[in-house]
C-alpha cells in the first residue's frame, strides 16, 4: 500500500514517447544500451536528445552508454531540461518525492534539491513538471544505465546561462554526481539543411560558445548554455557521442526533420607540462612576441594529440628589469592551451593598456613568467569573513563576481598581499565592489595556479 504522505510524480508520456510497459521498456533500453561501446574516461555530463524512443532512443543510448562506464560510483544524476508546456520565469525544481516510471519510482534528492532553491529564480513548483517529457524520457535510461541513483529534475524557463550555470555549480558534486541536460536540435528544416544547421551547432557546443546556443538551434538552449558555462569555467572539453535526425528514421519523412544530438563533457586534463614542454610553451609566446615585433604573421598554434591542444587557461607575464611590463590572460579557458599562449603572449606585449607597445629595443631586457590555471572551483562562503577564513595564502587565486562585474588576482599576488583580508579586498577592487560589500549575487571561485620562469628572451627571435 502506498505512503498518502509521499508525493509522487506519475509518468506523464508513457505509451507515447516510450513503451509503457516494463519488460518491452526494460528490453528496448537495453538493447540500445547495448549497440554502443564508449571508450573511458567517462563523462562528467552528457546532452542528450527527448523525442520519442523510436526517434532518438538510439542517439541517447549512446550518451547514458558513456556515463554508465562510472558504475556505482555516480549516485545522483541532475537532469535539466526545458519547459515546453508551461511559461515559466527562472527555474523550477518539483515538490515530489519520488518520480514514477513503467520500470519504477526513482527517489529525488532532497539535499541537493535545497542546494538550488538557495538561488532566487530557482522555485519549487509541480507545474512545470506535471506534463513535462524532456525530463521524463531520460528516466528510464538512468534506471537501466545507472542503477539505484537519486535524482534531481529542473525544469528551465527563462533563465540566463550565468543563473543555470549557478544553480549547477551548487550540486556540481564529484564523481557521485552526474549531469544530463535534455535537448533537441533545428526543428522542422529540410534533410540537408537541418544537416548544415545541427553541423554548425555542433561546432558551437565544442567550441563552449555559450552565447551562440539559441532556442531556434536547440529548444533547450538555456539548460545547454548554463551547462557550457560550467564547462568553460572548468576548461572541460566537449566530444560528439552521436547525431541524427528524424529522417534518419523509418519513420521520419526528409522535407520536415527534427535534430538530435549527444554529446559527452570531460574533466580537464591539467597534468603538469614535463621540462620539454615548459621549454615550448615559453617557445610559443616568445615567437608571437617576436612575430609582432618583424611584422610577421602569428604561429598557428599545435593540433591534437599535442598537449597543448588541451582546453586550459593561462596567463603570460612580462617584466623588464624586474618591473611589470604587461600581463594577460584569462581565467576561464576560452582556447587551447597552446593559441592561449600565443595569443596572451602577444597581447601582454602589445595589448595591456597599461603599456604602451613594447618596442624592439626592449625585448633583449625582457624575462617572462607563465601562469597555467586549474579549473575554477565554486565555494560558497556566506560572509566576507568566511571567504578571509577559506583561503589558503600563496595557494589560492580569487575570482569574486557580481553581476558584470568581476575581478580576480593570480596566487602571485600572495607576495605583495600577503594578508587574506587585504587580498580580498583588492580582488573587490579590481571588480568595483566597495571594500566592505557582500552582495546577495556575489559569486566566489577559487583557483591554483603552476607558475613557470621567469626566463629571458631568446637572442635570436629579433
Amino acid at each position: 500500500m502506498s505512503d498518502p504522505s509521499v508525493l509522487v510524480r506519475q509518468p506523464a508520456v508513457a505509451g507515447m514517447f516510450y513503451d509503457d510497459d516494463p519488460a518491452e521498456l526494460h528490453r528496448f533500453v537495453t538493447e540500445a544500451l547495448s549497440e554502443w561501446e564508449p571508450s573511458p574516461p567517462p563523462p562528467k555530463a552528457v546532452i542528450v536528445p527527448h523525442a520519442g524512443y523510436r526517434y532518438s532512443g538510439a542517439t541517447a543510448a549512446s550518451a547514458f552508454a558513456a556515463l554508465s562506464l562510472r558504475g556505482s560510483r555516480i549516485t545522483r544524476v541532475v537532469v535539466l531540461g526545458p519547459s515546453h508546456r508551461v511559461p515559466l520565469q527562472g527555474m523550477a525544481v518539483s515538490c515530489a518525492d519520488r518520480f514514477a516510471t513503467p520500470l519504477g519510482d526513482i527517489p529525488v534528492d532532497d539535499g541537493a534539491r535545497a542546494a538550488v532553491l538557495a538561488c532566487p529564480w530557482v522555485s519549487a513548483d509541480e507545474v512545470p513538471h506535471t506534463r513535462e517529457h524532456s525530463l521524463e524520457v531520460q528516466f528510464p535510461f538512468i534506471q537501466v544505465a545507472l542503477g539505484d541513483v537519486r535524482i534531481l529534475p529542473i525544469a528551465v524557463g527563462r533563465a540566463s546561462p550565468d543563473q543555470v550555470a549557478d544553480a549547477l555549480e551548487r550540486v556540481w558534486g564529484g564523481d557521485e554526481t552526474a549531469v544530463v541536460v535534455s535537448s533537441d536540435m533545428s526543428h522542422y528544416h529540410s534533410y540537408e539543411k537541418a544537416n548544415s544547421l545541427d553541423d554548425d551547432t555542433t561546432a558551437k557546443l565544442i567550441g563552449l560558445d555559450v552565447e551562440e546556443i539559441v532556442p531556434d538551434r536547440m529548444c533547450g538552449a538555456k539548460a545547454v548554455a548554463g551547462l557550457l558555462a560550467v564547462a568553460r569555467r572548468k576548461a572541460m572539453t566537449v566530444r560528439t557521442l552521436a547525431r541524427c535526425n528524424s529522417g534518419d528514421t523509418p519513420w521520419g519523412e526528409k522535407d520536415r526533420v527534427v535534430g538530435y544530438g549527444a554529446w559527452g563533457l570531460y574533466d580537464a586534463d591539467s597534468a603538469p607540462l614535463d621540462a620539454d614542454e615548459e621549454s615550448q610553451a615559453f617557445g610559443l609566446a616568445w615567437s608571437s612576441i617576436a612575430a609582432g615585433l618583424n611584422g610577421a604573421k602569428r604561429p598557428a598554434p599545435p593540433e591534437a594529440p599535442s598537449v597543448f591542444a588541451r582546453r586550459q587557461s593561462c596567463f603570460v607575464t612580462l617584466h623588464v628589469g624586474g618591473a611589470l611590463r604587461g600581463c594577460i590572460g584569462n581565467i576561464e579557458a576560452l582556447t587551447s592551451l597552446g593559441e592561449g599562449l600565443i595569443r596572451y603572449g602577444h597581447s601582454a606585449a602589445f595589448g595591456d593598456p597599461r603599456f604602451p607597445p613594447l618596442n624592439s629595443a626592449e625585448y633583449h631586457r625582457l624575462s617572462m613568467d607563465l601562469s597555467l590555471l586549474s579549473p575554477l572551483e565554486r565555494v560558497f562562503p556566506t560572509t566576507e569573513e568566511e571567504l578571509v577564513e577559506m583561503l589558503r595564502p600563496g595557494i589560492d587565486g580569487l575570482v569574486l563576481s557580481s553581476g558584470s562585474r568581476r575581478g580576480t588576482f593570480l596566487p602571485s599576488v600572495w607576495d605583495q598581499l600577503a594578508d587574506p583580508a587585504e587580498f580580498v579586498n583588492g580582488v573587490k577592487g579590481k571588480a568595483g565592489l566597495a571594500r566592505r560589500a557582500w552582495p546577495d549575487d556575489i559569486q566566489v571561485h577559487l583557483y591554483q595556479t603552476t607558475s613557470m620562469g621567469p626566463r629571458p628572451a631568446p637572442p635570436e627571435e629579433v
